[in-house]
């Protein structure tokens, strides 16, 4: 038997090993889709029966912004919690409209997600909100069971949590944008990332409380991100006004009414030192994206710009800042785009209408179509003509052309490029000193020019056929 709940709270935290028998009908409602999630948050709103706080789809809308914003740049191991078999349990956590402690039995977490019952009530003082991770007991099963129950997450047990929103708060702020916050509101949106950041462990998890010595937050990302070992209040809060590049955090003491603030990066690097990955990383000026990607080009400026990336276990997304991100193909092992749009891809799970693989073509205004390909390819280039360079391992590098299909143009590459008009630049380590180096085509002159002696393992090449290459621990180079 395991008995263990926290309940957070400014300046208090009760920890507590009884039960009750109360069974809940539960009515999970999951948050809208994210582009390549890394961790989903479930909100449950069974225990907002009474006061019907979260009634407002508008409410609710919020919170699952709030909810999807934090999470999109977090992962850790959420194995699924499946009770069965002789294996369960109960979560524990406080009802957030009573305070009582509550008890769901045996309650289903699938993989990678956490659960938050969200509710409201009448909250003593200034206190917008409350909310911290929840407890369990009555676990009993498999050792691999409880081995789930206990190490799941950044190693605290975390199923999920409660957040308990104070109902007497005068001037409450939900809509989406921060530009509709009057001067005396209470921006709603603000206060719900502060507590889901508790949820998840900060200031509650006895992973942040061990950083924390003589008023000082010692965890290795937040000092480098800070500068230096970062001023707390109490254990669970940064320093009130504390901000990094001139920017406020979430996670200090009090909300300010008239403005949004949203997790910062000190925020997430404070989550990171207690054993959450963080992608990307907490790097200054940089704005989170989606999850990783093993492939990532980019094309055009402005409005025009174009990026496309292949993301493990989730396929290939095309991102413009008209469209956002857009699922547009199966997983690929090669990725090509040109300014005008056009994107060329060889995915190893596709195969055409003849049962071969092929190389597929994305061109604005026609669609995809198959370029036949006899072998695998592993790096791609393509013009905004629609000719593709493809290096096919075992074979070398071709050339499709619409009018000639593919014609073999070089040696097999380890590195491959392609400008908008078809220029070209490829690095052919070889035995053969007559084929070994870095080589640059020109469309222009019909012909193939060696710039290096070396391979390169990197390579880029720009229209007025500027060669970049990286040589290693030599260094990146421009010819």
């Amino acid at each position: 038997m395991f008995g263990r709940i926290f309940w957070w709270r400014v300046g208090a935290d009760h920890n507590v090993s009884r039960s009750d028998s109360r069974t809940v009908g539960l009515r999970i409602e999951g948050l809208e889709d994210r582009d390549c999630p890394a961790i989903s948050i479930q909100i449950d709103y069974s225990f907002d029966d009474t006061n019907g706080f979260f009634n407002d789809p508008a409410r609710r809308a919020i919170l699952q912004q709030a909810a999807n914003d934090v999470a999109a740049r977090l992962d850790t191991n959420l194995p699924a919690i499946i009770p069965g078999g002789g294996n369960s349990w109960q979560p524990s956590f406080y009802d957030p409209e009573t305070g009582a402690l509550a008890v769901v039995p045996n309650l289903s977490v699938p993989a990678n997600t956490i659960v938050i019952f969200a509710g409201a009530r009448d909250h003593p003082g200034d206190v917008g909100a409350v909310g911290g991770y929840g407890g369990y007991n009555g676990v009993t099963g498999s050792t691999a069971w409880v081995d789930t129950i206990q190490s799941r997450g950044p190693g605290f047990g975390l199923w999920g949590g409660v957040l308990s929103v104070d109902t007497s708060t005068p001037g409450w702020y939900f809509g989406a944008s921060a530009g509709g916050i009057g001067p005396t509101q209470v921006d709603f949106y603000s206060v719900a990332v502060h507590e889901i950041g508790h949820i998840l462990g900060f200031g509650s998890a006895p992973q942040f409380t061990s950083l924390v010595s003589g008023g000082v937050f010692t965890g290795t990302t937040a000092t480098a991100v800070y500068g230096s070992a970062v001023p707390v209040s109490g254990t669970a809060h940064w320093q009130e006004g504390i901000t990094v590049g001139g920017q406020p955090v979430s996670m200090d003491v009090a909300t300010q009414r008239g403005s949004r603030i949203p997790f910062s990066r000190l925020d997430y690097a404070g989550l990171k030192d207690i054993g959450w990955t963080v992608f990307p990383p907490v790097l200054e000026g940089w704005t989170s994206q989606t999850a990783p990607a093993s492939l990532l080009v980019s094309a055009g400026s402005g409005s025009s710009l174009i990026t496309v990336g292949n993301f493990p276990g989730y396929g290939v997304w095309k991102f413009t800042p008209a469209g956002g991100w857009q699922n547009i193909a199966a997983e690929a092992s090669a990725l090509a785009v040109a300014p005008n749009g056009v994107i060329a891809l060889y995915s190893p799970g596709y195969l055409g209408s003849d049962g071969q693989h092929h190389v597929q073509r994305y061109t604005p205004g026609s669609g995809w179509v198959d370029l036949p390909a006899s072998a695998p390819v592993n790096l791609l280039g393509v013009a905004s003509d629609g000719t593709a360079v493809a290096n096919m391992p075992g074979y070398g590098v071709y050339k499709y052309t619409t009018a000639t299909g593919y014609t073999s143009i070089a040696a097999e590459a380890t590195a491959l490029a392609v400008d908008a008009t078809g220029n070209i630049v490829i690095s052919t380590p070889s035995t053969n000193p007559s084929i070994n180096g870095t080589w640059r085509y020109s469309v222009t002159s019909n012909s193939w020019v060696r710039v290096s002696a070396l391979p390169a393992t990197l390579v880029a090449i720009s229209s007025d056929l500027t060669v970049y290459a990286s040589f290693g621990t030599n260094g990146v180079w421009r010819i």
